[in-house]
């Protein structure tokens, strides 16, 4: 028991730093190294409590982020891209249709803006 809840902390610290510098450019290794972990180990905990890796994790937050602030903000595009670590507008534009299945615009486009929402953290968290 003592062991796992161990496991839990250094996940939970992993998310942690992850969501505190969502739009810093992370790498496994140097994930790794803050937490004092070995890189394989770090992925196999991280997988085991989340069922995803550290960067398809972080991927996911990265999408979802970035779909809450084209909700609720009039940010360019790009900006709202960099705001979440993805600094290539292609690359944003690639990954967000990746996790959405439709352009950042269209996605947009979908709701009336601002959202009915004080702060972005008001969304539901999925």
């Amino acid at each position: 028991a003592e062991r796992s809840r161990e496991t839990d902390s250094n996940v939970v610290k992993a998310i942690h730093a992850l969501e505190d510098r969502l739009d810093y450019d992370w790498g496994l290794v140097e994930l790794a190294e803050l937490l004092s972990l070995n890189r394989s180990y770090l992925v196999r905990l991280f997988k085991r409590h989340t069922g995803q890796s550290p960067m398809a994790w972080l991927a996911r937050r990265r999408a979802e982020k970035s779909a809450v602030l084209l909700l609720t903000t009039d940010m360019p595009i790009a900006a709202v891209g960099k705001m979440v670590g993805w600094q290539d507008p292609n690359y944003f534009a690639r990954r967000f249709r990746a996790a959405f299945g439709q352009s950042a615009r269209e996605y947009r486009q979908q709701l009336p803006r601002p959202a009915f929402v004080r702060t972005t953290d008001d969304w539901i968290q999925w």
